[in-house]
């Protein structure tokens, strides 16, 4: 059972967490053990509102008001004016605390750099800038090739990075989280062999992730005369990837194929029958590869259903 002087202490953390000063009156030891409860709990939920990781996770995901933004971030000794970029940092592996110590020892909040854990895949990293332009881009690229590289090598765990534009204040945080999930989504619609995908670098898949499933269904019905394919099997796959890899280059996409030229030839014009189109003319291959893109983007949508 708990004793008076227990729940006198807590009253105590309470009133200095807080300021609010309270006077609680428990005649029996169960009513003293109910009254702790309550004030564990309460102070416990004041904490977390008040801790930094909960305030920025709030901010990203647009759970907090304007005008309690500032209020906020100077009780926490956060600096509203200092400039950021956000670094979204995606897993297949579950987040764990080895994973989250591995990122602070990295950046480490001395530097005003913030790592927030989003959910099981997903960690923010907040962290300061003060170039511009072109130079901010390249610290950037060099800051998500960092977190790939050491986090492959240190927790043997396969990252993705997306990352937004340059945050002016923290009332920014909740757009520039929308940006780097897109950017993300984008990624792993389209892009799956890119590591890194910056907001502004979206491609052709930002273009067509815009474009309606039924507009979609069309074009592939034109290219693929009327029919509408879920997937072309994995080795015309692999050979219009690598194709466009080698730059429609016949002779190279075949070495690295261990192919020989007339089987990649035959697979050409297998191609060819189905589409009317010819890989290596440049027009033909632009429709092919927009082809692949929206059948990728297809099969997400079908598979959520």
């Amino acid at each position: 059972m708990a004793s008076r002087n227990e729940l006198e202490k807590a009253i105590k953390e309470l009133t200095k967490a807080t300021g609010l000063h309270m006077q609680i009156t428990a005649e029996t030891p169960e009513e003293t053990e109910y009254a702790l409860m309550q004030v564990k709990q309460l102070l416990g939920a004041y904490k977390e509102k008040f801790d930094k990781n909960y305030f920025l996770r709030s901010l990203m995901l647009g759970r907090l008001q304007t005008t309690e933004i500032d209020a906020y971030a100077k009780k926490l000794h956060i600096s509203n004016e200092t400039k950021r970029v956000l670094f979204l940092i995606e897993t297949k592996n579950v987040v764990d605390d080895l994973f989250i110590e591995l990122l602070k020892n990295m950046f480490p909040s001395q530097g005003k750099n913030y790592v927030v854990k989003m959910d099981h895949h997903r960690v923010v990293l907040l962290g300061p800038t003060e170039e511009t332009g072109d130079t901010r881009y390249a610290e950037s690229m060099s800051i998500a090739h960092m977190i790939v590289d050491t986090v492959g090598a240190e927790a043997m765990s396969s990252v993705h990075v997306s990352f937004s534009r340059e945050m002016n204040e923290l009332s920014d945080a909740l757009e520039c989280y929308r940006d780097a999930m897109m950017s993300m989504r984008i990624r792993n619609i389209f892009y799956s062999e890119q590591l890194i995908m910056p907001y502004d670098r979206l491609g052709t898949g930002g273009l067509l992730i815009q474009v309606p499933q039924n507009n979609c269904e069309e074009f592939l019905r034109e290219v693929f005369r009327g029919e509408l394919p879920e997937q072309l099997d994995e080795e015309m796959q692999l050979t219009i990837s690598k194709f466009f890899q080698y730059n429609l280059n016949i002779a190279e996409t075949s070495r690295q194929l261990h192919m020989h030229r007339n089987t990649l030839i035959y697979r050409i014009e297998q191609l060819e029958k189905k589409t009317g189109l010819d890989i290596r003319v440049f027009e033909d291959a632009c429709v092919i590869r927009i082809a692949m893109m929206a059948m990728n983007y297809l099969n997400v949508l079908r598979e959520k259903k």
